[in-house]
């Protein structure tokens, strides 16, 4: 969800009482990783995606560690 058209994070973060979050996920899930082969930031980091702009412009997404930091 592109957040410049759907946002809703400030609305989620005043929520006074927030429900419980449960996050199932396996330990060899290939796209929810920190090294996500279908992020095109790590794969640029890794040298395989000509052209990358660099870590500062296009960092790649370390989806478990922010899965995690929410919970």
């Amino acid at each position: 969800m592109d957040p410049s058209r759907h946002n809703i994070a400030d609305e989620l973060v005043a929520i006074g009482t927030k429900p419980p979050i449960i996050w199932i996920r396996g330990d060899a899930d290939a796209i929810v990783s920190d090294t996500s082969q279908f992020d095109l930031a790590y794969l640029g980091k890794l040298g395989f995606v000509p052209g990358w702009l660099g870590e500062q412009a296009c960092p790649p997404q370390p989806m478990v560690t922010l899965a995690a930091a929410v919970g």
